[in-house]
């Protein structure tokens, strides 16, 4: 019986192989047809832009780096690239048959698909590159495919953030959640207050917490990640996890003392939502996060924020009597809102953590995203409210 069910796991094996290749994420149509198109030295390609980052890709993470000559006519080629405003814009076609691959988009977001695609389904070695004959239609299912990285909590090099946006580019994703500060870390550059990286950036106890980016480092990523259709939203979170700027700059607590850096989870110091310098101070950073980021999404956290030293703090405690609030959460919703406002004057839109719509309160304006997050700790209560 073992003999018998090895020998029929192995049949299975072989039909996968002969008849199918597998794609992650699996593309909405895949005609598979009899044949394969093998490529050897000195493939031809027609194309009507041979500098677009697409084709520098196929080059190199499908073609292997084999020599290319480039073919005046596409009847010549034996890959062919072709636009068709038709499709949508991360929509895209391949064609494979013994003699041509047929690649078609609308554009450069469905070609990068397309060579994503194609990383997937080619085989051998270079110069013997083998792809299955098939005709595969795809375009997403989902606007919006996002992955998450916190490099607040712990530092990565800029290399291995590039490895996780190739990795992300090759599942099709599309935006790049950078979550740049924490209490154990500001990790982003901002000229008009250089210690909030400068100190920030180091107030980690181990070694790999330790580390900010350069703007200039952050272009650099923002960059990578666009030639790869993936659109980074920047995390700076506020008023909470803010230990690590208040390290930098204790004046921005309520008390204006020395904070401890929690190695894990949160404390009660957070950024005093009751003086007028704090808030200018914060819109000073978004101004600089607005000029490095092209993303028309800025995440502004507004999670786990205690409100104890609030509760204690005279400015802030003015501030809930002058503007009638009812209390620290409802000081939150208006914190929140002055900087949803001050981002909605530069055409962006405020990403919030569902904790600030908890509880109901000072009305957030129109620009304004919830992202449901804490199941195990709200339920959906942050979904119903949002």
């Amino acid at each position: 019986m073992k003999h018998r069910l090895s020998i029929l796991l192995l049949l299975v094996s072989y039909v996968t192989l002969a008849c199918g290749q597998i794609v992650f994420p699996s593309p909405n149509q895949v005609e598979m047809k009899k044949g394969k198109l093998t490529l050897r030295k000195n493939i031809s390609m027609y194309t009507a832009d041979t500098t677009a980052f697409y084709i520098s890709l196929l080059r190199s993470e499908v073609l292997r780096d084999t020599s290319v000559k480039w073919q005046s006519k596409a009847s010549a080629a034996h890959i062919c690239w072709m636009n068709d405003p038709s499709l949508p814009p991360e929509g895209y076609k391949i064609s494979i048959n013994p003699k041509q691959m047929t690649i078609t988009a609308s554009g450069e977001r469905g070609f990068i698909y397309a060579v994503q695609t194609l990383r997937q389904w080619v085989s051998g070695p270079a110069g013997k590159l083998t792809f299955a004959c098939a005709d595969i239609t795809d375009s997403p299912r989902m606007q919006w495919r996002c992955f998450l990285l916190d490099s607040g909590r712990q530092y990565q090099r800029i290399s291995t953030i590039k490895k996780y946006i190739d990795m992300a580019s090759l599942l099709k994703m599309n935006y790049f959640h950078w979550h740049l500060t924490e209490g154990l870390g500001w990790r982003i550059e901002i000229k008009r207050y250089p210690h909030l990286a400068q100190v920030g950036g180091s107030v980690g106890k181990a070694e790999e917490q330790h580390g900010f980016y350069t703007q200039e480092e952050i272009r650099e990523v923002i960059n990578y990640a666009s030639q790869r259709n993936i659109t980074i939203v920047p995390e700076i979170d506020m008023p909470g996890h803010a230990e690590a700027a208040l390290s930098a700059h204790p004046e921005l607590g309520c008390f204006g003392l020395p904070v401890e850096v929690p190695q894990q989870g949160f404390t009660q110091n957070i950024f005093c939502a009751g003086k007028d310098e704090v808030l200018t101070f914060l819109k000073n950073v978004l101004d600089e996060v607005c000029e490095l980021f092209p993303s028309p999404y800025i995440h502004l956290g507004g999670d786990e924020a205690p409100k104890g030293n609030w509760n204690k703090c005279e400015d802030c405690q003015k501030r809930i009597a002058a503007l009638n609030l009812k209390d620290g959460h409802d000081l939150q919703l208006w914190f929140s809102a002055q900087m949803a406002n001050h981002l909605k004057q530069k055409g962006r839109k405020a990403i919030f953590w569902g904790d600030v719509v908890y509880q109901d309160g000072y009305p957030l304006p129109d620009n304004t995203v919830i992202q449901w997050w804490n199941y195990r700790g709200h339920k959906d209560l942050a979904l119903r409210n949002a």
